[in-house]
């Protein structure tokens, strides 16, 4: 039996070929799923991130008997980004809290406020903290009674934050909440 060079060198060539179009639609296959998982980690490293400290304290009116809680959200974005908030909801939650029959905190029913930004005391309808920036939300309610007060800062977070939770940052894949707290006594 001979050895046939030309016949094994087209075989060769024919299977070299094969090969390499096999191993660069697979290149090619992985570059492009490595780009398009690049691009979902860069969108959920691009997060909003805030530190949110709420100060508030009693304030007395001169000319008024009413008890008042005043304050500020202090609003530091720490994030990779602006972050957009919707302020359409009142994001700020004053509750009277009583000791519980178990011991606990109980909240009783909540009053509202929003933030009032201008000087004509239009409430803000939404605010955007740049990247690096802080931003100080200012506000006031009125209180019916003395005690200790839950004074509770709330509002949702916008769509994009919402599209980034449910790219799996959350694990029940509802929207965000930013939120943040702090007590107060009134006397």
């Amino acid at each position: 039996m001979r050895f046939d060079a030309g016949w094994f060198s087209k075989w060769a060539s024919a299977i070299q070929s094969v090969a390499l179009t096999i191993a660069v639609l697979i290149g090619g296959g992985w570059s492009w799923w490595t780009f398009r998982h690049q691009e979902n980690l860069r969108a959920l490293q691009e997060q909003a991130a805030l530190d949110i400290q709420v100060d508030a304290c009693q304030v007395r009116v001169p000319s008024d008997t009413g008890l008042y809680i005043k304050g500020f959200v202090t609003l530091r974005n720490l994030g990779s980004r602006n972050t957009h908030l919707p302020l359409e909801y009142k994001g700020i939650l004053v509750s009277r809290v009583t000791p519980g029959e178990d011991g606990g905190e109980k909240f009783e029913a909540p009053r509202q406020t929003g933030f009032f930004g201008r000087p004509d005391a239009t409430p803000m309808k939404q605010v955007i903290v740049l990247y690096g920036g802080i931003t100080r939300l200012p506000f006031l309610v009125q209180i019916q009674k003395p005690g200790i007060y839950h004074v509770f800062f709330f509002v949702q977070r916008s769509m994009p934050d919402t599209i980034v939770a449910e790219r799996g940052q959350v694990s029940d894949g509802k929207p965000w909440n930013w939120v943040g707290g702090t007590y107060v006594v009134v006397d």
